[in-house]
């Protein structure tokens, strides 16, 4: 099993189109292929799935049945046990039709539909799986299919609203006017929510609750009822409430004066554990001090909070952090699993380095781009690299084969122009 090559294709870097395709013995990365495609390739829900970058290179094989099969015997075995593993198979069957094999790939698409309709029952993730496979049979039997799902949902009453993103495409852009449901068609309004600022003495009974009005408290108290809330986190032993509480000093305009703030969640360090320092060091990363600045250099020892310590010298950059920011980058494990420091931090590198500005470490962009599981953002990665004139002829080929088909559009845009 080749393990770099299939943590590049976990990144959906256009690298491993370029070496599959260029090895001297491509049977060697059979079992390595195979396990991408059983295997669910995405990084998280906001990603496209990877179904046609795998596609691609299972396109270098002359034989590409063993792939088809091995892949509808996973369908019928995994069923909807994960929303996105599935759609990579459907994706990846879709492929399969459009280069040939449609009678295969339309027969085992209706074979699974038949399944899932009478077996099972429908959850919410149930729902979202049968909303992907009729996505699918759109694309494999157009209208006559989507007229026969639309029969089904209407036979066997099923929940529209579950879907909805399906019915809504159906009928009023693809095929208007040729498909209904009749007087139970879904209506789609926008629901309307009206909210109201608690007082102080609900404070202690909202905090406890992960909820908007928690938000609206912050954003709308006065700066007295501020300070009796910042009086009660610092006793507070209820960790679910700090932890919500603190996080809203990341996101929220904040009434009191920066200088108590700060002394406020340095007042809070070390007097909890490593969740609640963590979100700690997030909300102070969000202020230029030289304090903060000071225990950023601190962090950047430590792999546990050296995203922290990069975060907070972002805030506070000097040219003289320049290489120091670029070692720290380097030595970041981006992880394949959702990680918050390292998802933050890549968050924080495209608004940092989206400018011209010099004497700033173009180094961290290229190591976002290749260590970076979250091929969602690296567009905007590659963005900010092309702002700042950093996109090699290298990178610019690699590109073409990303599995982020909008990167794939921005460089043939990018190519076109130059």
């Amino acid at each position: 099993m080749k393990k770099e090559f299939i943590k590049k294709i976990k990144k959906g870097l256009g690298s491993a189109h370029f070496e599959l395709y260029q090895a001297e013995n491509k049977e060697e990365y059979k079992d390595s292929l195979r396990y991408a495609c059983l295997h669910d390739m995405s990084y998280s829900y906001v990603e496209e799935s990877k179904g046609k970058y795998l596609y691609d290179l299972i396109s270098v094989y002359e034989d590409k049945c063993i792939f088809l099969q091995e892949i509808k015997t996973a369908l019928f075995t995994t069923k909807y046990s994960s929303v996105s593993l599935l759609c990579q198979y459907l994706d990846l069957l879709v492929c399969f039709y459009i280069k040939g094999q449609e009678t295969t790939v339309e027969k085992i698409l209706w074979e699974f539909y038949e399944d899932m309709l009478t077996h099972g029952r429908w959850t919410d993730k149930k729902y979202l799986c049968f909303e992907c496979l009729c996505f699918a049979l759109d694309e494999v039997s157009q209208l006559a299919g989507v007229k026969k799902i639309f029969q089904d949902i209407k036979e066997r009453d099923l929940n529209q609203s579950n879907l909805s993103n399906f019915i809504f495409s159906c009928v009023h852009i693809k095929y208007k006017n040729q498909v209904s449901l009749g007087s139970k068609e879904l209506r789609y309004k926008k629901d309307r929510t009206e909210t109201s600022t608690p007082t102080f003495k609900e404070f202690l009974n909202i905090v406890k609750k992960k909820n908007q009005e928690l938000k609206n408290w912050f954003l709308c108290s006065t700066e007295e009822e501020y300070k009796h809330a910042l009086q009660y986190l610092k006793n507070v032993k209820d960790k679910k409430a700090l932890k919500e509480s603190i996080k809203e000093f990341q996101y929220s305009d904040i009434s009191l004066s920066k200088e108590y703030t700060i002394q406020l969640l340095f007042d809070l360090i070390d007097r909890y554990d490593e969740e609640i320092t963590e979100e700690i060091y997030f909300s102070l990363s969000r202020f230029k001090s030289k304090r903060v600045e000071e225990l950023g250099v601190m962090l950047l020892q430590s792999k546990k909070t050296r995203c922290h310590g990069i975060l907070m010298l972002m805030q506070n950059y000097q040219p003289k952090y320049q290489t120091i920011i670029e070692k720290a980058y380097r030595q970041v494990s981006f992880s394949f699993r959702y990680d918050r420091p390292s998802t933050q931090l890549l968050f924080r590198t495209i608004d940092f380095m989206d400018h011209t500005k010099k004497k700033y470490p173009d180094q961290i962009l290229y190591t976002a781009y290749q260590e970076s599981y979250d091929s969602f953002h690296r567009k905007y990665i590659v963005e900010c690299m092309l702002k700042r004139n950093l996109l090699t002829k290298e990178i610019k080929e690699e590109l073409k084969y990303d599995s982020n088909e909008g990167i794939q559009e921005f460089i043939s845009y990018i190519s076109l122009d130059s």
